[in-house]
């Protein structure tokens, strides 16, 4: 479009009348513009008294609060980005906050094996929570994700689309079998349950930062197919959340993190991190713990791991000092790369593998291992 100007011109002079002697002209012209200006300010001061009296008193308007209701920060992502386990940045570890983690693992014993990781973080912020809830889901050949972000009032566990319900393991032994969690998904519905949870183990315990764990049997639902299954339920707490953020910096943290089961029903455990350069007892620990068929618990808190090349298979081996000196062989059997950068490896590995004793003898099982390594340049 073309942009034309424009030059306003000066009103041109009218012509003298020429019927109107010159000496008469100007008082005539004087006369008829003070008739029009008295008539205009007549006008106008009628006009405003008549609004005066008129117009009705101004009332300032009182502001009435609207309830806002609560709606969540992001909704279930059907595909979610790689990275999508970390909490958002608008997601506030404060000092002198609560934070709340419980998660339940779930390894089905029959093959093909199938495994339910679901967490659920309650993370105080300035005047209410944020619930975050990550489901990692091996189907039996692919590793399904998801997460769920939402706001609270308080701080127990909430359901939401991803997680429709959530009980926690009874602390009193009982017979029955009881249902854990529902979860739906697009195509799945998953649940869980188990009635031997009871047996508590202390895994950390320290000022800023407490966790128990709790494993036992019980039982897998997949769009109605059962099978039975390994159950371990995690509960951590802080009242101090700004001791935890390291865990949401993946690119800072070296992590190693194991759960697995022999065919002897004794059970493994390895729950180690550090932050480079941190000399905080909360952002490096080291833990392995194994309990027995019977119930005896052994901690060490010396292990070593190591990744090896063995047959084509990349393979996983965790190594429990005195007084354990036991040894775990995971290979990938069915893992993923949760990393969003090549300066690190984020490692999750549904693993069919192996526990030598210290005897030698070598001992089937199934497990999960997770860790992060932060890649040289």
């Amino acid at each position: 479009m073309t942009t034309q100007e424009y030059t306003l011109a000066q009103h041109p002079t009218p012509p003298p009348d020429e019927n109107i002697p010159p000496q008469r002209r100007f008082p005539s012209l004087a006369l008829i513009l003070s008739c029009v200006i008295v008539g205009i300010l007549l006008f106008l001061s009628g006009f405003f008294l008549g609004g005066i009296k008129k117009s009705p008193p101004q009332i300032s308007p009182t502001s009435t609060p609207t309830p806002v209701p609560t709606l969540p920060l992001s909704e279930n992502t059907p595909t979610p980005t790689i990275f999508s386990e970390v909490p958002s940045r608008s997601i506030q570890f404060l000092p002198g906050k609560q934070y709340f983690d419980d998660t339940y693992v779930v390894v089905s014993k029959q093959k093909p094996h199938q495994s339910i990781i679901v967490s659920v973080a309650r993370i105080e912020q300035q005047r209410d929570y944020i619930q975050y809830t990550k489901l990692n889901y091996f189907n039996g050949s692919e590793w399904v994700r998801r997460t769920v972000t939402s706001t609270l009032q308080k701080s127990s566990v909430t359901t939401n689309p991803l997680l429709r319900y959530w009980s926690e393991p009874s602390m009193i032994p009982t017979r029955n079998e009881k249902n854990l969690v529902n979860l739906s998904l697009e195509n799945d519905i998953l649940s869980f349950g188990s009635q031997n949870l009871q047996n508590e183990i202390s895994v950390q315990s320290l000022p800023g930062s407490t966790k128990f764990i709790y494993q036992g049997e019980g039982y897998m639902v997949i769009n109605n197919d059962r099978t039975d299954a390994y159950v371990l339920y995690s509960k951590t707490y802080s009242f101090n959340a700004a001791d935890l953020e390291f865990l949401t910096m993946p690119n800072q943290i070296n992590l190693d993190w194991i759960v697995f089961w022999d065919e002897d029903n004794n059970f493994y455990y390895v729950d180690s991190h550090s932050v480079p350069g941190s000399t905080s007892p909360i952002q490096n620990s080291k833990i392995g713990i194994v309990e027995t068929n019977d119930r005896r618990v052994t901690r060490v808190y010396n292990l070593t791991t190591s990744q090896i090349q063995r047959k084509d298979v990349p393979e996983y081996i965790v190594h429990f000092d005195d007084p354990i000196e036991e040894q775990l062989q995971l290979p990938y059997t069915s893992s993923i790369n949760k990393a969003d950068s090549k300066k690190y490896l984020w490692i999750l590995s549904l693993s069919e593998g192996i526990a030598v004793k210290r005897e030698g003898r070598k001992v089937n099982g199934i497990g999960l291992f997770e860790f992060i390594r932060q890649q040289r340049n």
